[in-house]
């Protein structure tokens, strides 16, 4: 992988983030784990329309410059998710999808939500 350039594929990867910030559901394979998170996750705060807006534009900023152009979480979102998330006064721990991985390429962005969850292509280049 390389350095994405692509601004079309920056900003459907960030925008796919950014919605999840709305509200999510988690999947590690233990429904038991999931239903417990799910009602931690009902006690937030709801995050402001602007938050979310600044998440996503700080965090196309970061896809844009990474060299290795993937983000997950697992249980805890990675460091540049977690930057992200700091930078605009949120702690990500219950507020994005456990055990998620996102590829981004120019070409390709896919993402895949949950536990053991297929890949699902959210970005195809058309040119």
């Amino acid at each position: 992988m390389a350095q994405v350039t692509n601004p079309e594929a920056i900003q459907v990867a960030a925008k796919w983030w950014a919605d999840q910030l709305w509200g999510t559901t988690h999947d590690n394979g233990v429904p038991e784990h999931n239903a417990l998170v799910g009602m931690i996750q009902a006690r937030l705060p709801p995050v402001s329309e602007e938050t979310i807006q600044n998440f996503r534009t700080k965090l196309e900023i970061a896809i844009a410059g990474m060299e290795w152009p993937v983000l997950f979480v697992d249980y805890q979102p990675d460091a540049i998710l977690s930057e992200v998330g700091k930078s605009v006064g949120l702690d990500l721990e219950y507020r994005l999808p456990w055990k998620t991985h996102m590829c981004i390429s120019n070409d390709l962005v896919k993402v895949g939500k949950g536990y053991a969850a297929p890949y699902e292509t959210i970005y195809t280049r058309s040119d």
